[in-house]
């Protein structure tokens, strides 16, 4: 029986759901301004700083995740692959990495469950870590024990879904976490969710039951993958790029913080008068003693009088120049911290660097890149294997591209140093229906093959290695 593994998954998911939703929402923008402004100041200026923010995690995050793009699939042979092309392709599988990989830097771990639709096709179904706890298999940590899906339902119960190889138990809350009106998921009730195996029962809406199996489904393995992002132990969990990009991001906004202020100040300059000393007046009818009161609309400029002969004058307003050297300051370490080019976050300015230049500029984020695609790799594969089609593993875009003149030079060198065309073609990015097409022709043009083009491309959609075909 499953209510252990509830419990368990409970446990662990209320034990890491508050980081999970501070790096969602420094993603999104909702950052703690809170945390070095005071109630006054919030009084005035809450409306301006929530809306005058200048958001990076955002800008950290793609950075990372835009470098993970899967270019095809290599296989045992070419027929293998184009199954694996035609798979991403049918179910728009280029979504779902985009989605999981943006979600494994943003908090740590992406996830992906294999699951029947409702007309019964195996699809791959990206999900969000808030919502999401997991057990390695302690004899191989390259495996799930289980997966479990936690959230709340529209009724306001609790829900857990705990998914073992082949097969799915539903489970449910026996009392009411929210109430039904207040449909925003909020991860403070983490303190509402039970942990004990007697809060939770049974759950079937169907005829199915509360248990059901999944007919294509593998036997010997969960049907889901778990990208840990960087993570410091074989089935741990991950770790989020804003992990220390969240103290800056607060920096930042302190800077900006103090732009506003300054501003304000300018807007209403601080105008002094020294040995003020105020006429008095007395009301021959009541005979109080009252003091003449400078005028002054404290929206237009501020006046500050002390008693005394003296002088009329105003002080200078801040230095907005140094408020925005802080301002900039900060947003260069965010690129520091991360490794991320500081172009990635703030605006260079003179000459753009070559490509020479760009790709040393880049060394960390593209070592980070590389380091994340041998990670990821392999729990790819194991979808495709999941989906039906075993045996290949993805391609990935080189996370420091030359440019067009670099490649056809490098090109030229590996001709004439006797590189294979096939060898040089894939050099250049060609795809593997391309490279079959253009070494027909090339066949075809030295009278080796006739019609080479046609030939080659009919090979090619008989699932018939090139190599096979022209050597």
């Amino acid at each position: 029986m499953a209510v252990e593994d509830v419990v368990a998954a409970v446990r662990d998911w209320k034990s890491r759901v508050s980081n999970i939703q501070l790096y969602t929402d420094y993603y999104r923008g909702r950052h703690r301004i809170g945390q070095y402004a005071t109630e006054a100041f919030l009084k005035d200026f809450r409306w301006v700083l929530e809306n005058s923010r200048e958001n990076l995690c955002k800008a950290v995050v793609k950075g990372f995740s835009s470098k993970l793009e899967i270019t095809g699939w290599e296989g045992a042979g070419a027929q293998q692959s184009k199954q694996a092309t035609d798979l991403v392709e049918s179910l728009k599988l280029t979504k779902t990495f985009n989605l999981t990989h943006r979600e494994s830097f943003r908090t740590g771990d992406g996830y992906v469950l294999v699951w029947p639709d409702n007309t019964g096709t195996l699809r791959p179904w990206p999900h969000l870590s808030r919502n999401v706890s997991v057990k390695s298999d302690p004899g191989n940590p390259d495996r799930l024990e289980w997966f479990a899906k936690i959230w709340l339902n529209e009724q306001g119960y609790g829900r857990v879904n705990v998914y073992y190889p082949g097969r799915v138990e539903r489970w449910v809350t026996k009392n009411q976490l929210r109430q039904p009106s207040d449909v925003t998921f909020r991860p403070d009730l983490r303190a509402n969710w039970p942990d004990k195996q007697s809060a939770f029962e049974p759950f079937s809406d169907t005829e199915d039951g509360w248990e059901i199996s999944a007919p294509g489904l593998p036997d010997d393995r969960v049907p889901a993958i778990w990208l840990a992002h960087d993570a410091e132990e074989m089935g741990g969990h991950g770790v989020s790029v804003l992990e220390d990009v969240v103290p800056l991001q607060d920096a930042l906004n302190k800077s900006i913080a103090d732009l506003i202020v300054g501003g304000e100040n300018f807007a209403q300059p601080l105008r002094y008068l020294m040995n003020y000393r105020a006429k008095r007046k007395i009301d021959p009818d009541s005979g109080e003693v009252t003091e003449e009161v400078i005028r002054a609309d404290p929206t237009v400029n501020k006046i500050l009088t002390l008693p005394g002969d003296g002088p009329f004058g105003q002080l200078d307003p801040p230095d907005a120049t140094k408020l925005l050297a802080v301002h900039e300051a900060y947003a260069n370490k965010v690129a520091r911290v991360t490794g991320l080019p500081a172009f990635y976050v703030s605006q260079v300015t003179g000459e753009p660097p070559t490509g020479v230049a760009l790709r040393v500029m880049s060394t960390r984020l593209t070592d980070a890149t590389k380091e994340t695609q041998t990670d990821f790799g392999p729990w790819w594969s194991e979808l495709m294997e999941l989906l039906g089609v075993p045996d290949v593993k993805p391609l990935w875009r080189d996370p420091a591209p030359k440019d067009e003149t670099e490649e056809l030079d490098e090109a030229e060198t590996r001709k004439a140093i006797g590189y294979p065309l096939r060898e040089i073609l894939r050099k250049l990015g060609e795809d593997e229906e391309d490279i079959v097409r253009i070494m027909g022709e090339a066949s075809a043009s030295r009278g080796q093959v006739p019609n080479g083009g046609d030939l080659a491309a009919r090979a090619f959609e008989a699932g018939v290695d090139p190599a096979d075909l022209v050597g």
